[in-house]
Protein backbone atom coordinates (compact mmCIF):
# COMPACT_ATOMS: atom_id res chain seq x y z
CA UNK A 1 0.00 0.00 0.00
CA UNK A 2 2.82 2.46 1.13
CA UNK A 3 5.09 1.17 -1.53
CA UNK A 4 1.73 2.08 -4.01
CA UNK A 5 1.55 5.59 -2.80
CA UNK A 6 4.97 6.56 -2.95
CA UNK A 7 5.52 5.04 -6.84
CA UNK A 8 5.51 8.43 -8.86
CA UNK A 9 6.01 7.66 -12.66
CA UNK A 10 8.67 8.88 -14.05
CA UNK A 11 7.74 8.74 -17.75
CA UNK A 12 6.49 12.08 -17.44
CA UNK A 13 5.85 14.57 -20.32
CA UNK A 14 8.57 16.25 -18.81
CA UNK A 15 11.31 13.40 -19.36
CA UNK A 16 9.84 12.64 -22.79
CA UNK A 17 10.77 16.67 -23.54
CA UNK A 18 13.63 16.83 -22.20
CA UNK A 19 15.25 13.64 -24.18
CA UNK A 20 14.03 15.38 -27.50
CA UNK A 21 15.79 18.56 -26.36
CA UNK A 22 18.81 15.99 -25.59
CA UNK A 23 18.54 14.54 -29.00
CA UNK A 24 18.64 17.34 -31.23
CA UNK A 25 21.46 18.83 -29.15
CA UNK A 26 23.51 15.97 -30.09
CA UNK A 27 22.69 15.99 -33.34
CA UNK A 28 24.02 19.89 -33.62
CA UNK A 29 27.12 18.61 -31.55
CA UNK A 30 27.90 15.95 -33.94
CA UNK A 31 28.14 18.51 -36.94
CA UNK A 32 29.82 20.74 -34.72
CA UNK A 33 32.19 17.97 -34.34
CA UNK A 34 32.59 16.68 -37.50
CA UNK A 35 33.13 20.21 -39.02
CA UNK A 36 36.27 20.85 -36.36
CA UNK A 37 37.45 17.14 -37.45
CA UNK A 38 37.64 16.62 -33.60
CA UNK A 39 38.27 12.72 -33.24
CA UNK A 40 35.22 10.51 -32.66
CA UNK A 41 36.67 8.61 -29.45
CA UNK A 42 36.39 12.23 -27.61
CA UNK A 43 33.31 13.08 -29.43
CA UNK A 44 32.08 10.01 -27.31
CA UNK A 45 33.39 11.01 -24.09
CA UNK A 46 32.41 14.27 -24.62
CA UNK A 47 28.61 13.36 -25.30
CA UNK A 48 28.81 10.50 -22.05
CA UNK A 49 29.95 13.68 -19.94
CA UNK A 50 27.37 15.61 -20.93
CA UNK A 51 24.70 13.22 -20.57
CA UNK A 52 25.57 11.91 -16.89
CA UNK A 53 25.72 16.05 -16.48
CA UNK A 54 22.69 16.85 -18.43
CA UNK A 55 21.03 13.24 -16.06
CA UNK A 56 21.51 14.98 -12.80
CA UNK A 57 20.13 18.40 -13.82
CA UNK A 58 17.20 16.51 -14.85
CA UNK A 59 16.77 14.63 -11.81
CA UNK A 60 17.62 17.57 -9.53
CA UNK A 61 14.43 19.28 -11.23
CA UNK A 62 12.48 16.30 -10.96
CA UNK A 63 12.45 15.93 -7.19
CA UNK A 64 12.31 19.53 -6.71
CA UNK A 65 9.76 20.05 -8.30
CA UNK A 66 7.42 17.08 -7.35
CA UNK A 67 8.27 18.24 -3.22
CA UNK A 68 6.76 21.69 -4.54
CA UNK A 69 4.00 19.80 -5.87
CA UNK A 70 3.79 18.10 -2.05
CA UNK A 71 4.39 21.79 -0.07
CA UNK A 72 1.56 23.20 -1.71
CA UNK A 73 -0.97 20.65 -0.86
CA UNK A 74 0.12 21.28 2.96
CA UNK A 75 -1.10 24.54 3.01
CA UNK A 76 -4.61 25.70 3.14
CA UNK A 77 -6.23 28.85 4.49
CA UNK A 78 -9.40 26.91 5.13
CA UNK A 79 -11.24 25.66 8.06
CA UNK A 80 -10.64 26.04 11.52
CA UNK A 81 -6.76 24.83 11.34
CA UNK A 82 -5.28 27.22 8.51
CA UNK A 83 -1.29 26.23 7.84
CA UNK A 84 -0.22 29.90 6.22
CA UNK A 85 2.85 28.27 6.01
CA UNK A 86 4.77 25.00 5.48
CA UNK A 87 8.86 25.03 4.84
CA UNK A 88 10.52 21.94 4.19
CA UNK A 89 14.49 21.51 4.84
CA UNK A 90 16.10 18.51 3.85
CA UNK A 91 19.71 17.90 3.16
CA UNK A 92 21.90 14.44 2.86
CA UNK A 93 25.63 14.38 3.31
CA UNK A 94 25.65 18.47 3.91
CA UNK A 95 24.40 18.93 0.81
CA UNK A 96 21.04 20.82 0.51
CA UNK A 97 18.79 19.17 -1.03
CA UNK A 98 15.95 20.26 -0.87
CA UNK A 99 14.74 23.85 1.05
CA UNK A 100 11.89 25.83 0.49
CA UNK A 101 8.46 27.57 1.82
CA UNK A 102 4.72 27.14 0.90
CA UNK A 103 2.59 29.97 1.53
CA UNK A 104 -1.28 30.92 1.37
CA UNK A 105 -0.23 34.17 0.50
CA UNK A 106 3.05 36.27 -0.11
CA UNK A 107 3.66 38.42 3.00
CA UNK A 108 7.15 38.72 2.43
CA UNK A 109 8.20 35.86 4.94
CA UNK A 110 11.37 33.68 3.53
CA UNK A 111 12.88 30.87 4.60
CA UNK A 112 15.40 32.69 6.84
CA UNK A 113 12.46 33.61 9.47
CA UNK A 114 12.41 33.09 13.03
CA UNK A 115 10.15 30.74 15.24
CA UNK A 116 9.39 29.26 18.37
CA UNK A 117 11.02 25.61 18.68
CA UNK A 118 7.92 24.60 21.38
CA UNK A 119 9.34 21.34 22.25
CA UNK A 120 12.22 20.94 20.09
CA UNK A 121 14.16 22.96 22.86
CA UNK A 122 13.81 19.93 25.17
CA UNK A 123 16.63 18.32 23.10
CA UNK A 124 18.66 21.98 23.74
CA UNK A 125 17.95 21.43 27.25
CA UNK A 126 19.47 17.60 27.74
CA UNK A 127 22.41 18.63 25.68
CA UNK A 128 23.31 21.08 28.88
CA UNK A 129 22.32 18.48 31.04
CA UNK A 130 24.67 15.95 29.43
CA UNK A 131 27.56 18.45 29.44
CA UNK A 132 27.06 18.98 33.42
CA UNK A 133 27.03 15.26 33.54
CA UNK A 134 30.16 15.02 31.59
CA UNK A 135 31.89 17.68 33.70
CA UNK A 136 31.11 16.10 36.11
CA UNK A 137 29.22 18.77 38.01
CA UNK A 138 26.08 16.51 38.26
CA UNK A 139 25.50 12.15 37.89
CA UNK A 140 22.46 11.71 35.46
CA UNK A 141 21.44 8.62 37.59
CA UNK A 142 21.80 10.36 40.90
CA UNK A 143 18.32 12.01 42.44
CA UNK A 144 17.22 15.59 42.01
CA UNK A 145 17.22 15.52 45.88
CA UNK A 146 21.29 15.90 45.64
CA UNK A 147 21.11 18.75 43.85
CA UNK A 148 17.52 20.75 44.82
CA UNK A 149 16.96 22.12 48.46
CA UNK A 150 14.13 20.08 49.79
CA UNK A 151 11.23 22.85 49.51
CA UNK A 152 11.67 21.99 45.56
CA UNK A 153 12.10 18.17 46.06
CA UNK A 154 9.57 17.76 48.63
CA UNK A 155 5.92 16.28 46.82
CA UNK A 156 7.72 16.60 43.25
CA UNK A 157 5.99 12.95 43.09
CA UNK A 158 3.31 11.24 45.21
CA UNK A 159 2.45 7.77 45.34
CA UNK A 160 -0.22 5.82 47.61
CA UNK A 161 0.08 9.20 49.63
CA UNK A 162 3.94 8.64 50.22
CA UNK A 163 6.14 10.92 49.14
CA UNK A 164 8.20 9.05 46.67
CA UNK A 165 10.22 12.45 45.32
CA UNK A 166 13.92 11.46 46.01
CA UNK A 167 13.39 8.40 43.87
CA UNK A 168 13.24 11.20 40.35
CA UNK A 169 16.79 10.61 38.99
CA UNK A 170 17.80 13.14 36.15
CA UNK A 171 17.90 10.22 34.24
CA UNK A 172 14.40 9.85 34.36
CA UNK A 173 13.23 13.57 34.06
CA UNK A 174 15.60 13.07 31.10
CA UNK A 175 13.20 10.37 28.93
CA UNK A 176 10.09 10.74 30.66
CA UNK A 177 9.52 7.82 32.64
CA UNK A 178 8.97 9.91 36.48
CA UNK A 179 5.16 9.49 36.12
CA UNK A 180 4.79 13.40 36.66
CA UNK A 181 1.45 14.75 34.64
CA UNK A 182 2.07 17.67 32.22
CA UNK A 183 1.82 20.73 34.31
CA UNK A 184 0.61 22.50 31.63
CA UNK A 185 -1.92 20.34 29.35
CA UNK A 186 -2.91 18.27 32.45
CA UNK A 187 -4.23 21.25 34.10
CA UNK A 188 -7.12 22.58 32.90
CA UNK A 189 -7.29 25.40 35.71
CA UNK A 190 -4.02 26.57 34.45
CA UNK A 191 -5.02 26.15 30.63
CA UNK A 192 -8.69 28.91 31.44
CA UNK A 193 -5.83 30.78 33.37
CA UNK A 194 -3.55 30.95 30.14
CA UNK A 195 -6.51 32.27 27.79
CA UNK A 196 -7.65 34.34 30.54
CA UNK A 197 -4.66 36.12 31.48
CA UNK A 198 -2.58 35.58 28.35
CA UNK A 199 0.12 38.06 29.15
CA UNK A 200 0.71 37.08 32.39
CA UNK A 201 4.53 36.72 33.42
CA UNK A 202 5.53 33.29 35.64
CA UNK A 203 8.41 32.21 37.07
CA UNK A 204 9.43 28.51 37.12
CA UNK A 205 9.10 28.22 40.60
CA UNK A 206 5.29 29.18 40.00
CA UNK A 207 4.58 26.34 37.77
CA UNK A 208 5.64 23.60 40.19
CA UNK A 209 4.07 25.41 43.10
CA UNK A 210 0.98 24.84 41.18
CA UNK A 211 1.30 21.75 39.67
CA UNK A 212 1.84 20.50 43.27
CA UNK A 213 -1.06 22.68 44.79
CA UNK A 214 -3.08 21.33 41.77
CA UNK A 215 -2.32 17.65 42.87
CA UNK A 216 -0.72 16.80 39.57
CA UNK A 217 1.57 15.20 41.80
CA UNK A 218 0.03 12.25 42.16
CA UNK A 219 0.01 9.04 40.65
CA UNK A 220 -0.11 5.37 40.72
CA UNK A 221 2.20 2.80 41.90
CA UNK A 222 2.19 1.39 38.04
CA UNK A 223 3.10 4.78 36.83
CA UNK A 224 6.55 5.23 38.17
CA UNK A 225 8.96 3.80 35.40
CA UNK A 226 6.38 4.21 32.65
CA UNK A 227 6.46 6.43 30.26
CA UNK A 228 4.99 9.95 30.05
CA UNK A 229 5.79 12.92 27.89
CA UNK A 230 5.47 15.50 30.62
CA UNK A 231 6.87 19.08 29.99
CA UNK A 232 7.21 18.97 34.14
CA UNK A 233 10.17 16.70 33.54
CA UNK A 234 11.84 19.26 31.13
CA UNK A 235 10.42 21.91 33.91
CA UNK A 236 12.83 20.60 37.15
CA UNK A 237 15.35 19.90 34.35
CA UNK A 238 15.97 23.62 33.52
CA UNK A 239 15.50 24.88 36.72
CA UNK A 240 18.40 22.64 37.64
CA UNK A 241 21.04 24.01 34.61
CA UNK A 242 20.15 27.55 36.49
CA UNK A 243 21.03 26.48 39.73
CA UNK A 244 23.97 24.30 39.31
CA UNK A 245 25.62 26.79 37.40
CA UNK A 246 24.36 29.91 38.77
CA UNK A 247 23.22 31.48 35.09
CA UNK A 248 20.56 31.75 33.35
CA UNK A 249 19.69 29.25 30.54
CA UNK A 250 20.08 32.32 28.04
CA UNK A 251 23.90 32.39 29.41
CA UNK A 252 24.13 28.65 29.53
CA UNK A 253 22.11 28.11 25.93
CA UNK A 254 24.76 30.81 24.40
CA UNK A 255 27.85 29.55 26.41
CA UNK A 256 26.89 25.72 26.04
CA UNK A 257 25.47 25.71 22.37
CA UNK A 258 25.01 28.98 20.65
CA UNK A 259 28.59 30.15 20.69
CA UNK A 260 30.19 26.53 19.90
CA UNK A 261 28.17 26.38 17.09
CA UNK A 262 27.86 30.30 15.30
CA UNK A 263 24.23 29.74 15.67
CA UNK A 264 22.80 32.79 14.72
CA UNK A 265 19.26 33.26 15.78
CA UNK A 266 18.60 30.78 18.72
CA UNK A 267 18.01 32.28 21.84
CA UNK A 268 15.20 32.27 25.20
CA UNK A 269 11.84 33.72 23.91
CA UNK A 270 11.15 36.46 25.78
CA UNK A 271 8.55 39.72 25.52
CA UNK A 272 12.03 41.89 25.83
CA UNK A 273 13.42 40.97 22.54
CA UNK A 274 11.42 42.53 19.52
CA UNK A 275 9.47 39.81 17.37
CA UNK A 276 11.04 41.36 13.96
CA UNK A 277 11.05 38.32 11.02
CA UNK A 278 9.18 35.89 13.30
CA UNK A 279 6.59 33.34 11.74
CA UNK A 280 3.67 33.64 13.67
CA UNK A 281 2.20 30.16 15.39
CA UNK A 282 -1.43 29.42 15.41
CA UNK A 283 -3.66 27.35 17.68
CA UNK A 284 -6.67 26.92 15.60
CA UNK A 285 -7.22 30.70 13.92
CA UNK A 286 -5.71 32.43 16.86
CA UNK A 287 -2.40 33.70 16.75
CA UNK A 288 -0.88 33.43 19.96
CA UNK A 289 2.92 34.95 18.65
CA UNK A 290 2.29 38.02 20.39
CA UNK A 291 -0.97 37.27 22.93
CA UNK A 292 0.91 34.42 24.81
CA UNK A 293 3.73 35.43 26.97
CA UNK A 294 6.19 32.92 26.60
CA UNK A 295 6.89 32.73 29.66
CA UNK A 296 4.44 30.23 30.45
CA UNK A 297 6.38 27.29 28.85
CA UNK A 298 9.95 26.75 30.86
CA UNK A 299 12.60 24.30 29.87
CA UNK A 300 10.05 22.07 27.55
CA UNK A 301 10.09 25.09 24.76
CA UNK A 302 10.45 28.77 25.12
CA UNK A 303 13.16 29.01 22.44
CA UNK A 304 13.27 31.42 19.47
CA UNK A 305 15.19 29.26 16.39
CA UNK A 306 15.32 29.04 12.34
CA UNK A 307 15.51 26.20 10.45
CA UNK A 308 19.63 26.81 9.36
CA UNK A 309 20.13 27.16 13.49
CA UNK A 310 18.21 23.71 14.27
CA UNK A 311 20.05 21.67 11.08
CA UNK A 312 23.64 23.82 12.31
CA UNK A 313 22.75 22.16 16.02
CA UNK A 314 21.69 18.42 15.05
CA UNK A 315 24.52 17.89 13.01
CA UNK A 316 26.63 19.35 15.68
CA UNK A 317 25.10 17.04 18.49
CA UNK A 318 25.63 14.22 16.07
CA UNK A 319 29.07 14.95 15.26
CA UNK A 320 30.49 15.27 18.74
CA UNK A 321 30.98 18.97 18.60
CA UNK A 322 28.88 20.04 21.53
CA UNK A 323 30.20 17.13 24.18
CA UNK A 324 34.02 16.34 24.53
CA UNK A 325 33.56 12.46 25.67
CA UNK A 326 31.70 10.12 22.77
CA UNK A 327 30.68 7.85 25.32
CA UNK A 328 28.25 11.21 26.60
CA UNK A 329 26.42 11.03 22.84
CA UNK A 330 26.37 6.80 23.31
CA UNK A 331 24.73 7.49 26.64
CA UNK A 332 22.19 10.52 25.48
CA UNK A 333 21.09 7.64 22.60
CA UNK A 334 20.20 5.03 25.51
CA UNK A 335 16.87 4.26 25.76
CA UNK A 336 14.39 2.25 28.34
CA UNK A 337 12.22 0.42 25.38
CA UNK A 338 10.48 3.13 24.60
CA UNK A 339 10.79 5.62 21.45
CA UNK A 340 11.92 8.07 23.39
CA UNK A 341 15.79 7.97 24.83
CA UNK A 342 17.39 10.96 26.89
CA UNK A 343 15.66 14.47 25.15
CA UNK A 344 15.39 12.44 21.70
CA UNK A 345 12.59 11.28 20.02
CA UNK A 346 13.65 7.95 18.20
CA UNK A 347 11.72 7.55 14.52
CA UNK A 348 12.57 3.99 13.23
CA UNK A 349 11.92 3.84 9.30
CA UNK A 350 11.61 0.68 7.78
CA UNK A 351 13.68 0.60 4.60
CA UNK A 352 11.49 -1.42 2.59
CA UNK A 353 8.98 1.88 2.71
CA UNK A 354 11.82 3.61 0.88
CA UNK A 355 12.82 1.22 -1.97
CA UNK A 356 10.34 -1.64 -1.36
CA UNK A 357 13.11 -4.35 -1.28
CA UNK A 358 15.83 -3.66 2.02
CA UNK A 359 14.66 -4.97 4.90
CA UNK A 360 17.10 -2.75 6.99
CA UNK A 361 15.66 -0.50 9.11
CA UNK A 362 16.83 3.24 9.67
CA UNK A 363 16.50 5.16 12.63
CA UNK A 364 16.32 8.87 13.00
CA UNK A 365 17.00 10.81 16.06
CA UNK A 366 15.40 14.30 17.00
CA UNK A 367 12.09 16.24 17.99
CA UNK A 368 8.89 17.61 17.46
CA UNK A 369 6.89 20.07 19.14
CA UNK A 370 3.34 21.38 19.56
CA UNK A 371 3.00 24.12 16.70
CA UNK A 372 4.23 21.10 14.16
CA UNK A 373 8.41 21.66 13.91
CA UNK A 374 10.40 18.77 13.03
CA UNK A 375 14.07 18.13 13.42
CA UNK A 376 15.22 14.72 12.66
CA UNK A 377 18.94 13.07 11.90
CA UNK A 378 19.93 9.64 10.08
CA UNK A 379 23.16 9.02 11.71
CA UNK A 380 23.76 6.07 9.35
CA UNK A 381 22.91 7.81 5.92
CA UNK A 382 24.10 11.50 7.34
CA UNK A 383 20.75 12.76 5.89
CA UNK A 384 18.35 15.43 8.03
CA UNK A 385 15.35 16.83 7.72
CA UNK A 386 13.57 19.85 9.52
CA UNK A 387 9.96 20.73 9.12
CA UNK A 388 7.77 24.12 9.71
CA UNK A 389 4.51 24.39 9.84
CA UNK A 390 3.27 27.26 12.88
CA UNK A 391 -0.23 25.21 13.70
CA UNK A 392 -1.00 23.08 16.71
CA UNK A 393 -3.86 20.90 14.94
CA UNK A 394 -4.06 19.17 11.45
CA UNK A 395 -5.50 20.87 8.97
CA UNK A 396 -8.42 18.44 6.81
CA UNK A 397 -8.08 20.47 4.01
CA UNK A 398 -4.09 19.59 3.55
CA UNK A 399 -2.80 16.08 2.99
CA UNK A 400 -1.23 14.37 5.56
CA UNK A 401 1.59 12.03 4.14
CA UNK A 402 4.92 12.54 5.88
CA UNK A 403 6.74 15.02 3.67
CA UNK A 404 10.06 13.25 4.68
CA UNK A 405 8.88 9.99 4.24
CA UNK A 406 8.75 11.04 0.25
CA UNK A 407 11.33 12.87 0.37
CA UNK A 408 13.80 9.66 1.60
CA UNK A 409 11.61 7.80 -1.27
CA UNK A 410 12.16 10.52 -4.23
CA UNK A 411 15.90 10.41 -3.36
CA UNK A 412 17.06 6.81 -3.08
CA UNK A 413 15.09 6.69 -6.77
CA UNK A 414 16.71 9.34 -8.43
CA UNK A 415 20.11 9.78 -6.62
CA UNK A 416 21.01 6.20 -4.71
Amino acid sequence: MISGLLNFQSDSFESYQYCFLNFKNICLLFLFVNFMKVKIKYFVLLILWLGIIGKCVCQTDTLAAKLDVILNSRISSKGRNPVNNYQFYFNCNNQVVYNKMAATHDNGINLNYKYKSASVAKTFIATMIMQLHEEGLINIDSSISCYFDSTVVNKCLISGKIDISKNITIRRLLNHTTGMKDYILDDKRFLIKLKTFPRKYYLPSEHLNRYKRHRLNEIQDVDFGKFYYSDTNYLLLAMLIETITKKSIQENLKNRIVDKLSLKNTYVDSWDSAYRNVLHQYIHRQCITKRLNPSFEFGGGGLITTTDDLFIFINGLFQNKLFKKTETLRNMLETQNTEYCLGLMIKRIPEIWIDGKSKDTLIAYGHESYFGTEMYHVPSKNITWIINKNQAYINRHTKQFPVWLIALRLYRKEFM
